[in-house]
């Protein structure tokens, strides 16, 4: 009676909780208004539609990502309503949703790009712990800067413990196998993933360890990538794919 959990069944899931949290909406008609940045801030403007499943992943995602660093982000969000509004045609032209346009505490754009959800979420986070506080500069806001830049780039991996516990997941025709894993609390372990199907939404993995840490990795085909771990507290944590289509569970106990 499960079997569609791990491939996206979101009709039970409910709306992001921005109870508290610095969320407005700029835009709810498609049509077109000034995007300006919260100065302190990293602003996020979020671009989306209520047919578009993915947008939604990301909201929910961007909400937990509030929580944990309250004070650090403000998310803006214009509906595009259509994919030919003027809100779409200005701000996306031909990319398409969930998009994000990201600027940093000093109101220069950092990057903006059309993303999987959890790939999006996660650059946001790593915006938002990498920036520091805004310098001095008589450079132009790079609004108006025809290119567009990268996100932050990833913080290194800690190195496998030896003798630590192997965990082995395969990425299959029906996911990540098992899906349902249990991991020793306080123990170092090292998650071994190797993805065997080429065509499959689970070309990545992305979690949130309970102290705030994020764990995104690519998985190409064929190669096995291993995932250092030592988690001190017991509970579940949730990973899935870019798209969080493909699901998965590390029970800690």
């Amino acid at each position: 009676e499960h079997e569609h959990d791990e491939h996206g069944d979101h009709d039970h899931e409910q709306p992001a909780d921005w109870t508290g949290l610095d969320k407005r909406a700029v835009v709810t008609d498609g049509s077109v208004a000034p995007l300006e940045p919260v100065p302190g801030k990293i602003t996020v403007f979020d671009f989306w539609a209520t047919w578009c499943q993915p947008c939604r992943v990301v909201d929910r995602e961007l909400a937990e990502v509030a929580r944990r660093h309250p004070d650090d982000i403000a998310v803006r969000t214009i509906d595009i309503v259509e994919a030919d509004s003027p809100a779409s045609t200005k701000y996306l032209g031909d990319r398409t949703i969930p998009h994000l346009k990201v600027y940093g505490r000093d109101g220069k754009l950092l990057w903006e790009r059309s993303a999987p959800p959890l790939e999006l979420v996660a650059d946001v986070e790593r915006a938002i712990t990498s920036s520091s506080a805004p310098a001095a500069s008589s450079a132009p806001a790079a609004s108006s800067a025809p290119t567009t830049q990268s996100p932050a780039p990833r913080p290194s991996k800690p190195k496998a413990v030896a003798k630590a516990k192997r965990i082995v997941i395969e990425v299959t025709d029906a996911g990540y196998s098992p899906k349902n894993v249990v991991v020793p609390r306080g123990v170092p372990v090292v998650l071994s993933i190797t993805r065997k199907a080429e065509k499959t939404c689970a070309t990545d993995i992305h979690f949130v360890l309970p102290d705030g840490t994020r764990v995104d990795e690519q998985l190409p085909l064929g190669k096995t990538v291993e995932i250092p771990l030592t988690i001190d507290r017991a509970g579940t944590i949730r990973y899935a794919c870019g798209m969080d289509m493909i699901r998965g569970t590390l029970e800690v106990k």
